[in-house]
């Protein structure tokens, strides 16, 4: 600094370095203040979103959607296993014991005198047209299925009309004599009533214990 006279006079080259001091400042102060905002904006942003993080209460449920359309229809299944035959029903039973002096003895023939057929008719219940009659020969409790035959004596039956039943004994060849019982015979009379045999077809009719046991006889 100079001083003339009254008038100071400042050098020009003070005056440029108060003013390089000045814009200095000026810069450093615009810069602070910007990292000023840029630190108040990341703390608000970080409050912000700290403060969201906790959940809210749950609203209300919202209404039930329309019924989807009807799928379309699945493939037909498979048929089931047939069931099996219901027990007993549809058969009755008759009891006959046939004394000694109950036979009554046919013709003789012309090639051997004597009786080749011996018969005795017993009345049953009225049995309906069309039922299955089947007789065993209970044989001190072995049953023989009517006919059946030992050796040439052939034990059968004969049912005409809906109450008489003929059981006979008779020669199988024809030609053997045969003598009256002597002794009672038992035998079991079975009726079945129509259809019901057809629909028992896994039954051997000719086996009195199945034919019991399928349709529930009495002992």
């Amino acid at each position: 600094m100079y001083v003339h006279g009254a008038m100071i006079i400042i050098p020009k080259l003070a005056i440029d370095e108060k003013l390089f001091v000045l814009r200095l400042n000026h810069k450093k102060m615009k810069k602070y203040t910007r990292m000023m905002l840029i630190i108040v904006s990341i703390a608000a942003t970080t409050f912000i979103f700290s403060g969201c993080t906790k959940d809210g209460a749950a609203g209300p449920a919202g209404t039930a959607g329309a019924n989807g359309s009807t799928g379309p229809t699945g493939s037909a299944g498979t048929n089931g296993t047939n069931g099996t035959n219901g027990k007993g029903g549809g058969a009755k039973a008759f009891n006959f014991l046939v004394g000694a002096n109950s036979w009554t003895a046919s013709s003789g023939g012309t090639t051997v005198t004597g009786a080749r057929q011996w018969y005795h008719q017993c009345t049953v219940d009225s049995i309906p047209t069309g039922s299955a009659v089947m007789v065993y020969w209970n044989n001190f409790s072995s049953y023989y299925g009517l006919p059946f035959t030992n050796i040439d004596v052939e034990y059968g039956f004969e049912y005409s009309g809906n109450t008489l039943l003929t059981l006979t004994i008779q020669s199988a060849s024809g030609k053997t004599v045969l003598s009256a019982p002597t002794s009672a015979l038992n035998f079991e009379v079975v009726v079945v009533a129509p259809g019901m045999k057809t629909h028992n077809t896994n039954v051997n009719y000719k086996n009195y214990s199945e034919v019991k046991k399928a349709f529930n006889l009495p002992d």
